[in-house]
């Protein structure tokens, strides 16, 4: 009766400043450009606690960047198909990179950084 499923985790991260300045400039703040510091601190939360998990949570977890699957993405999607022990149909891939944005969107250009969350992020 009992049947054990793997489970398997995959964290896409993403650059911290373009992902937190794309927020703000999606957000229902978006006449605002300076990035609030609870914002940085949150976002630097979220990426920590990943890295927590993928320490102490096992081992099967894949991480890759949002920016490597966007101007790499026939590989990165061959990568993690391979990953999780499954055939993806050249149709299936085909598909996957015709419906995915290829330029990696540098929002952190943008909006205005306080050289504190600079620092903290880097």
């Amino acid at each position: 009766m009992g049947h054990s499923v793997a489970i398997h985790i995959i964290a896409v991260l993403r650059n911290p400043f373009d992902m937190i300045a794309t927020q703000l400039l999606r957000s229902k703040q978006s006449n605002a450009t300076v990035v609030p510091h609870n914002w940085v601190t949150k976002a630097l939360d979220w990426q920590r606690q990943i890295h927590w998990a993928m320490q102490h949570l096992g081992k099967d977890w894949y991480v890759f960047s949002m920016e490597a699957f966007a101007t790499d993405t026939e590989q990165q999607f061959r990568t993690i198909c391979a990953w999780l022990d499954i055939t993806c149909s050249d149709a299936l891939v085909e598909r996957v990179v015709r419906r995915t944005h290829h330029t990696v969107h540098e929002s952190r250009f943008e909006v205005e950084w306080s050289a504190q969350d600079k620092k903290l992020i880097n």
